[in-house]
């Protein structure tokens, strides 16, 4: 006999593309069937809490299980099929074979045509640069995480197509995608489509990924070079930094419907770079000159990127790299920031594959995460907080909320540290949404007749184009709620970790709304 410690399931049955959410009492388990209430139903589903040594999965996954001492408090939150961790290891493993099989024939291809004889010749410094971007068609692609994960040239399989100038890449369909220190990769959309544009996605790594048809690469030494040719376009640059889940995406299609703004959301060639020191300053420079370049039939007054600052060491090398450049950062009440990031986590790859591994492995994996975790934050996290974290009861969103944690504690320290980057609350932008924006854009320098067309993002989902829309959050939404316990060891996660809460009305001390 298996004892079970909850009074509640909630479970998810998926049947012909429909889907029904059935809330049943668990009576008891006998020989790996579920009883619930006079009904017998075979185990269809994988659950983090019951061990079960013969798993038959099909159709169910556990969606949540609600705690039986405190009954209305969700205990924790989980969609993840491990039929479907199956099909994105093998994916990765066909893609691993795949790669090595197409570079090895490409390379012969290319000896045999002389296409690697001027690659070589391009990676001399000075010499055919006029003729050193390689623009390759895009026959396949394949990404394990669109959202989440750093862009990778390796991402995309391309036959050869031309040689031409690296002036090809200032079309307004092409993007900046990635750069080691080999090569720079930029990627082209269909003729028309633009996709730092909000229409064509809210997020701009999945929009790039997804629109690519062909991907240009040159010589590291020809992307700085274009870089100098072309030098700073003369309109203002802008980060907004911010908390996961805070608002961020509705702010800069706020920035998008003035018509007179270019906005990248999360542009990953500005985060996960390989290079270090000087050339990491050069690297920055050369970035953002070209994703800064004119857009023709524009007349752009700013560039505004967003990026979650993971560290603060980055903006040290960016404000070197470009000086007159402006930091603001939008944060929002912190427990709702962190349930709407765990509403959400069910759609984002990594996360999934998180869950899984918790749910098969359970503490001893828990506690191996947090280690990494420990040795990779870009800020002190304590032992106790890994305390908290290994007894938590609602471990989805408390993992949610130190992630929170760990961008509010480097924000925190800049903005400490920075009297030039005040902060701005997103339940201020909804309350009060003109003055707020008059009062952001005279901190950016912008006109002040850019409120009213700004105000026109208020109207639309900000993140319809995307895998985490309204609809993947109001899915979730009834199993997301903080109760007394949870709020208590947030309480005591903040405190180990020295950052401000920021609930119940509380404001960061250099926030500029009102």
């Amino acid at each position: 006999m298996i004892h079970i410690q909850y009074e509640f399931a909630v479970f998810r049955e998926c049947k012909n593309k429909k889907t029904e959410i059935t809330v049943v009492p668990v009576i008891h388990l006998i020989r790996q069937e579920y009883h619930f209430a006079g009904k017998t139903s075979q185990l269809r589903f994988f659950s983090i809490n019951l061990r079960i040594p013969k798993i038959r999965l099909r159709y169910f996954t556990t969606l949540a299980i609600i705690d039986q001492v405190r009954q209305t408090s969700v205990y924790f939150c989980i969609t993840v099929n491990p039929i479907c961790f199956a099909m994105i290891v093998g994916q990765y493993l066909c893609y691993r074979v795949l790669r090595v099989t197409w570079d090895i024939i490409q390379n012969i291809f290319w000896s045999y045509t002389g296409t690697i004889r001027h690659i070589r010749q391009c990676h001399k410094p000075g010499c055919s640069y006029a003729s050193c971007a390689q623009i390759l068609d895009g026959k396949l692609r394949y990404a394990v995480d669109k959202l989440t994960l750093t862009n990778r040239q390796e991402e995309f399989f391309g036959c050869h197509q031309e040689f031409v100038h690296p002036k090809y890449v200032l079309k307004n369909e092409v993007s900046f995608y990635c750069a080691d220190n080999k090569y720079a990769t930029f990627v082209e959309a269909p003729a028309g489509i633009q996709v730092w544009q909000s229409l064509h996605g809210s997020f701009h790594k999945p929009a790039q990924f997804h629109y690519a048809i062909r991907y240009i690469r040159m010589p590291t030494w020809a992307f700085n070079k274009l870089a100098d040719d072309i030098g700073e376009h003369p309109a203002k640059v802008i980060i907004i930094e911010f908390l996961p889940r805070s608002g961020s995406t509705l702010l800069c299609q706020m920035f998008e419907s003035t018509g007179k703004c270019v906005v990248f959301s999360e542009p990953s060639c500005l985060s996960g770079v390989e290079q270090k020191g000087q050339d990491l300053v050069r690297y920055y420079r050369s970035c953002l000159r070209l994703m800064c370049k004119a857009v023709d039939d524009m007349n752009v007054h700013a560039y505004v990127f967003k990026m979650a600052p993971w560290k603060a060491e980055y903006r040290i090398d960016i404000v070197e790299a470009m000086p007159n450049i402006k930091f603001l950062f939008l944060y929002r009440d912190i427990l709702k920031c962190s349930a709407s990031l765990a509403s959400i986590s069910n759609a984002v790859t990594s996360f999934k594959m998180i869950f899984l591994l918790e749910s098969i492995f359970g503490k001893p994996f828990r506690r191996m995460l947090f280690k990494w975790f420990q040795k990779n934050a870009t800020v002190d996290v304590s032992d106790a907080v890994m305390q908290i974290y290994l007894m938590t009861s609602n471990i989805r969103l408390f993992q949610a909320f130190l992630l929170e944690s760990v961008v509010l504690k480097v924000c925190y320290g800049i903005c400490e540290k920075d009297n030039n980057t005040p902060s701005v609350k997103y339940e201020h932008i909804l309350a009060n949404p003109s003055s707020c924006l008059s009062t952001i854009f005279a901190f950016c320098g912008l006109s002040q007749d850019f409120v009213e067309p700004a105000l026109r993002a208020l109207k639309k989902d900000s993140q319809a184009n995307s895998l985490i829309g309204k609809d993947q959050i109001n899915k979730n939404k009834p199993f997301l709620q903080v109760d007394a316990q949870l709020e208590d060891e947030m309480a005591r996660t903040a405190k180990a970790m020295d950052i401000p809460l920021l609930t119940n009305g509380k404001v960061m001390f250099n926030t500029i709304t009102r």
